[in-house]
């Protein structure tokens, strides 16, 4: 598999121009993502449903081993330039799902836990001896007793807060004392943890990707120990919900220096970069599609002139939806570029 590219030699003319279409009734998909079997799942019974903190939620939640549901093995969620998760969407009947955490979703930052400064920790932002720098790995303590209740592969926990400024968080896993309430991190971070320097001297934080805290709906848990993927699904009439998960890590598709080409009535789902790219070029369009589920952009439209997209959908997309540049600003000339009847 690769990228659907189109490039100067495939461009129409303004007499001649290119429609790549359904065929009218038809419905015509390009996906860069794994269809999930939601049938192979089934609801977590035993040990792990005992584990659930919250007991509206034991009967809710669904387990799938990892092969069977075509998925496979998943590797470590990676923590990209410190503030960042890279995650596949998975997208189950229509709605993204999310990362277990805690707290909630819904709950604001004034009402998240507070943690205190143990050690302020080397951090990567300062050179050594800098007054802002510290030794060792950042560590923290905490007050609260929930942290006590969570057994389940501890050292795959991501805890992230506003560690030293009210401006920036920041990720890390991290070696969990729950007799001590501590938390110590097992790498460097950027900015280290400071007491004092957010509003009110303490730094809020939440945590992602704890088995024990599935408990809304939408929420879910890959243990890669076990190979197995849990889930609290959304309420669904669907009788096979339509359940998948971005894969491939290339643009979809690709216009490059194209004239006179326009896509339309086609939907562009699941990706691991951009649903489609045009870069160059005059006159091309995308009309009447449905792009969905892209971790970075659903469309980028950049230079070229009177590119645009039109009548179309563009959602559930990690970056953005539409990335429109172009034109010389020296010269205040306008590219004309668009994005119209657009949601």
């Amino acid at each position: 598999s690769q990228t659907f590219e189109l490039e100067t030699k495939d461009s129409g003319t303004a007499e001649a121009p290119i429609l790549y279409r359904n065929y009218p009734g038809e419905k015509v998909s390009l996906s860069g993502g794994v269809d999930i079997d939601y049938s192979k799942f089934k609801p977590v019974d035993g040990e792990m449903k005992q584990l659930l903190r919250n007991s509206g939620a034991r009967d809710k939640v669904m387990v799938g081993d990892l092969d069977e549901i075509g998925i496979g093995p998943v590797p470590e969620i990676p923590i990209v330039e410190y503030a960042t998760l890279k995650l596949p969407l998975f997208l189950f009947d229509g709605h993204v799902l999310k990362l277990s955490q805690w707290p909630n979703s819904d709950v604001q930052i004034a009402d998240w836990p507070v943690a205190g400064v143990i050690n302020k920790g080397f951090c990567d932002r300062f050179p050594p001896g800098d007054p802002n720098n510290g030794t060792g790995q950042t560590k923290i303590s905490y007050t609260t007793d929930i942290p006590s209740s969570w057994s389940h592969n501890p050292s795959d926990i991501l805890w992230f807060g506003y560690w030293r400024y009210e401006w920036y968080a920041e990720y890390f896993y991290g070696n969990l004392d729950k007799s001590a309430k501590t938390v110590e991190a097992t790498k460097t971070l950027l900015y280290g943890a400071a007491p004092g320097l957010f509003p009110g001297g303490n730094q809020p934080f939440k945590v992602f990707n704890v088995y024990e805290e599935i408990d809304e709906p939408g929420e879910y848990y890959i243990d890669r120990s076990a190979n197995k993927m849990y889930f609290y699904p959304y309420e669904t009439t669907a009788t096979k919900p339509v359940y998948k998960m971005t894969e491939k890590d290339f643009n979809l598709v690709s216009l490059k220096d194209t004239s006179y080409i326009t896509l339309r009535g086609i939907e562009l789902t699941s990706g691991k970069k951009s649903g489609i790219t045009i870069s160059g070029g005059a006159n091309n369009l995308i009309d009447q599609c449905d792009i969905n589920a892209f971790e970075e952009m659903g469309a980028n439209i950049a230079n070229g002139s009177k590119n645009g997209i039109s009548n179309s959908a563009v959602y559930n997309c990690g970056t953005g939806g539409v990335n429109l540049t172009g034109g010389d600003k020296d010269n205040i000339i306008a590219a004309g570029n668009f994005v119209y009847n657009t949601k």
